[in-house]
Parts: structure tokens; C-alpha cells; sequence
């Protein structure tokens, strides 16, 4: 391990990652899609990823990614 980084480690998401999860979301679209404003909070995050596998990634205890993948069409969503 260098100095300075830090390991990432992936679990499956908990319902109290939702608001952290919703932030990422939103700040990615805002950086994907700044011409078509949306506002994502929790309830549009969970709403989107209802019967998905969700996956995030945690760096010294804090949320810093997520994945979310829907298995029936084998299709990585967010």
C-alpha cells in the first residue's frame, strides 16, 4: 500500500447508504448531463434502483461509490 491511498472496500448497500448514494447520483448527473437539470433525493434514488443489486464502495467508513445492477436483463444501471 502506498502512502496516502487508502483501500476501497465493496459490500452490499444498506437503506442508510440511500442519502449518501442519491448525493453521488445527483452530482454525477449534474457533471454527465448539466443541460437537463433533475434533482435526485433519496426517494428518486430508491425509486430507480427499486429491485436492483446495489453494491457501494466504502473508503476508512464512508460511502464513496455505488453500483446498480439489474440481474433479470443482465444490465448495469447506474
Amino acid at each position: 500500500k502506498g502512502r496516502g491511498v487508502s483501500q476501497v472496500s465493496v459490500r452490499p448497500a444498506r437503506l442508510d447508504d440511500a442519502p449518501r448514494c442519491a448525493k453521488i447520483l445527483h452530482e454525477g448527473w449534474k457533471r454527465a448531463f448539466p443541460h437537463m437539470r433533475r434533482k435526485v433525493d433519496v426517494a428518486l434514488f430508491l425509486a430507480e434502483t427499486e429491485g436492483e443489486t446495489v453494491l457501494v464502495a466504502e473508503r476508512r467508513g464512508r460511502v464513496v461509490g455505488f453500483a446498480a445492477f439489474y440481474p433479470p436483463e443482465d444490465f448495469l444501471h447506474h
